[in-house]
Parts: structure tokens; sequence; C-alpha cells
């Protein structure tokens, strides 16, 4: 049920327009993040980094590759690759969340201390 309204707002997301007639491109990705989050929770991990790989291309497209949306996108496909078993595609993403997120944050912000605990063990570790 949750899935089915979360393609709904998909839907919405992808048809509205702003006053100058172009897509909220940024709805759409947020749209797509939140459908990785159920389809990852549910445990379709490879559905859930279809959609992440998506959502990044928007957002790099929107903001750039630095931007913090981006590293957040980031941070939850390195858990996904995690969950995957795929630890070294995995820390490799989460490095880049850290790289991105040391340019936002501060060195001491808790999103640094999740991802650096993410990317010191193996998911079986967990």
């Amino acid at each position: 049920e949750g899935l089915a309204y979360l393609n709904r707002a998909l839907a919405i997301n992808r048809k509205a327009k702003n006053p100058l007639g172009e897509p909220y491109e940024h709805l759409v990705a947020a749209s797509m993040v939140d459908l990785a989050t159920c389809y990852s929770r549910m445990g379709q991990h490879v559905s859930a980094l279809q959609w992440l790989q998506d959502a990044i291309t928007i957002e790099e497209r929107l903001y750039g590759p630095d931007h913090k949306n981006v590293a957040d996108s980031l941070h939850n496909m390195g858990v996904v690759l995690k969950m995957m078993g795929r630890d070294r595609e995995a820390n490799s993403v989460l490095e880049r969340a850290l790289a991105n997120y040391r340019l936002h944050l501060a060195a001491d912000h808790p999103l640094i201390s999740t991802v650096l605990k993410k990317l010191s063990v193996p998911r079986d570790q967990w």
C-alpha cells in the first residue's frame, strides 16, 4: 500500500510544472529516494539501487556533484550496496558521500561519524 502511494506521488511530481513551465525535478528526485527507501526496507535492494541511481543522476544535474542532497543519496546507495554484500562498491560510494559531507558539515557532525562507522566494518558485522 505504501508503495502505491509513493508511486502516485512520483507520477504527480513528474507531471507538475513550475510557473515557467519547467518540471520540479527536485521533487522527482526526492520521490525516487523515497521509493528507494521503501524498496530497501522490503529487501528489494536491486530496485532500491536503481531508484537511487536515477535520483543521483537528477540531483547531480540540478545541483552539481558536491551538493549535500547528492551526498545523502550516495550515503543511502552505499548502505544498499552494503546490504547486498557489495562492500567494495559500497565503500567507494560511501567515500564519495563522506568527501561531500566534509564540504558541508562540521568535522564532528553525526553524519560524518555514521559514514565512518559504515566504512569501518563489513555488512555482516553490522
